[in-house]
């Protein structure tokens, strides 16, 4: 029978908040997690990496960490009020928006960070890495959980997330969702989709404009893809579609959710550059895409109104 942690006590993290760079940030060591907060120059690490992937692998979600020994705070001065949006924004997803930079490293840098720095905001991220859609919707309340990188999420469900903010006066104004890339091949786009359906729903039921973000696409689909990967072009532009459609929808319940598909507009911008956004796995951002993706992603929110 297999230890629940053979690797050792995994690493304990919160929703990590990324506040917009500030000359000369105070670092503050701490004994216990209360706010991680992105660093401006550095991509953190987490302890433990197993692969997940694109083409349909089940992962299961991890039972709770007991108290890890060694935990870290690191604090930065917060934003300008009198430059900065005033906008407090939460990100939430699976490795994508950890901003895991592959399947064999141990580096961290979420697109939320560099989207902080662009609006001068707060913006929060919980990038549960190799969950996938079911499992999102089944912890919507829970306070910790341990993904497959075993990092432990603290709270990790959104309904929870959403509800802590409101209870300290400063609830989210945006909700940005992206997820559905684990087990794109193995779990049905209908299923996929009305899961991503109640997560919108949720953000929405706490009175904050949810974007929901169009399932990045792998690297092998840049080009016409060969005959191996045509199941996944099929479940990626399948999903996709349904997911659109069931943004309309929603929109049309009178729902204040907007539908981007920002990774094909930040590999558009690219052109012949675009592989380099890819980590060497192919699946997850790199570094340059993870910053691509934010810019990207901060424009065509200026362009429908969505940080005002």
């Amino acid at each position: 029978q297999m230890m629940p942690f053979p690797h050792g006590v995994p690493q304990r993290r919160q929703i990590i908040h990324s506040r917009p760079p500030m000359h000369n940030p105070q670092h503050v060591v701490v004994g216990r997690v209360n706010h991680n907060f992105a660093p401006h120059n550095q991509a953190s690490a987490p302890a433990r990496q197993v692969s997940h992937s694109h083409h349909g692998h089940n992962h299961s979600a991890q039972p709770a960490a007991p108290k890890p020994n060694v935990t870290m705070r690191i604090k930065t001065q917060s934003p300008d009020p009198s430059r900065g949006s005033g906008k407090r924004i939460l990100c939430y997803g699976d490795s994508l928006t950890a901003g895991l930079l592959g399947n064999w490293c141990a580096k961290f840098e979420p697109y939320a960070k560099r989207l902080s720095h662009l609006l001068q905001s707060r913006v929060d991220h919980v990038g549960l890495c190799g969950w996938d859609t079911k499992q999102m919707v089944e912890a919507m309340d829970s306070p910790s959980s341990v993904d497959v990188k075993r990092v432990n999420w603290e709270p990790a469900g959104l309904r929870l997330a959403l509800t802590r903010a409101k209870e300290e006066n400063d609830p989210y104004d945006v909700v940005i969702i992206m997820a559905g890339t684990n087990n794109l091949t193995t779990m049905p786009a209908s299923t996929n989709v009305a899961n991503l359906v109640t997560l919108h729903s949720c953000a929405a039921e706490f009175g904050a404009k949810v974007v929901s973000v169009a399932v990045p696409r792998h690297k092998e689909l840049l080009n016409e893809p060969k005959r191996h990967v045509m199941e996944l072009k099929q479940a990626w532009e399948e999903v996709n579609q349904k997911l659109e459609a069931a943004v309309k929808a929603q929109q049309e319940r009178g729902v204040d959710i907007v539908f981007l598909d920002v990774h094909t507009r930040a590999l558009s911008r690219a052109g012949p550059d675009a592989a380099v956004l890819f980590s060497s796995d192919g699946l997850h951002f790199s570094a340059s895409g993870s910053r691509a993706f934010a810019d990207t992603l901060h424009d065509v929110g200026r362009s429908v109104n969505l940080w005002n």
